[in-house]
């Protein structure tokens, strides 16, 4: 057994805490630093879903804004005019062949609530059997058409007519629907991926129609890509009913957020902001300012 002297016991003493001291002060320098980096890289994220947000609002804003002119010139239409349904239709037309990446520009109206005439247009000029007016357009490869999809069945159903015509035409608010699949022409594998923007059509304080436009939710992956792609980051865009409106994936594209969480390490969780998850994933959401514009949607 080695005994020290004095001096040994007192290097012995001096030493081992400090060299305890640089050890731990080692591991702090460590941890602090990747700490760091990782808050870093958090508000380099975070800047850039914010950034996204500001574009999404701006880019939706800006759709909502077209639809709601076109609603307002609908609701100018004079109902004495016997020419007023062509007048409006070709707004539609018109509308829709001026305004970019939107699909689809319509207008509903309650039965006989537009000229009282609807018996006589019952099964003509592209009306339904009751002659109620509502009409429709779509846009292929820039080639504007009137389409005929939408019935008085559909109409009727909430499950297909609740979200873009009787809630809007119930609550008298503007309205963004989720994101849905929706066949125009009726040609199997002709779906495509849409929200409708919804604005109410009224006459004396009273809720008569409702116009609105389709947009092709395709066209926004690329623009939420070039907003929030900071940092090798992938943006995604949720809408406020948890559904993937854009994604890197389009295969994801539609589903429930909640479905494609369980099997992958995406931001993508329901809480607004979202704290970062544990492991290396790290997440960043910003609301689209102006929640009424873009109904909550979420760019992450």
């Amino acid at each position: 057994m080695v005994k020290l002297g004095i001096r040994g016991k007192m290097l012995f003493y001096v030493l081992v805490p400090l060299v305890a001291i640089l050890g731990l002060l080692g591991a702090y320098t460590t941890y602090s630093s990747v700490s760091m980096a990782e808050r870093k890289a958090e508000e380099v994220v975070s800047a850039s879903a914010k950034a996204a947000a500001n574009g999404v609002s701006a880019y939706v804003g800006e759709l909502v804004a077209s639809t709601r002119t076109m609603a307002r010139v609908v609701e100018s239409a004079n109902p004495a005019d016997p020419d007023a349904r062509d007048r409006v239709l070709k707004t539609l037309e018109y509308l829709l062949s001026k305004t970019p990446l939107v699909m689809s520009s319509w207008t509903v109206f309650e039965p006989n609530a537009f000229d009282g005439r609807d018996q006589e247009f019952v099964n003509r000029l592209g009306y339904k059997e009751k002659g109620r007016f509502m009409g429709t357009f779509l846009k292929v490869n820039g080639k504007v058409s009137r389409s005929f999809d939408i019935t008085e069945q559909m109409l009727a159903s909430e499950e297909e007519a609740g979200s873009w015509y009787l809630n809007p035409l119930r609550s008298g608010k503007d309205t963004v629907t989720d994101p849905y699949f929706y066949n125009y022409t009726g040609v199997q594998g002709d779906d495509k991926f849409i929200a409708s923007i919804s604005i109410p059509v009224q006459r004396n304080g009273r809720v008569v129609g409702i116009a609105g436009m389709d947009v092709d939710l395709t066209s926004l992956k690329d623009v939420v890509s070039s907003l929030g792609g900071a940092g090798g980051a992938k943006a995604y865009l949720i809408s406020s009913g948890g559904v993937v409106v854009s994604a890197p994936d389009q295969s994801i594209m539609g589903k429930p957020m909640d479905e494609v969480a369980k099997v992958r390490c995406p931001p993508l969780r329901r809480s607004s902001p979202p704290s970062p998850p544990a492991g290396r994933c790290r997440s960043a959401g910003s609301p689209c300012l102006g929640a009424n514009r873009c109904s909550g949607w979420w760019p992450r």
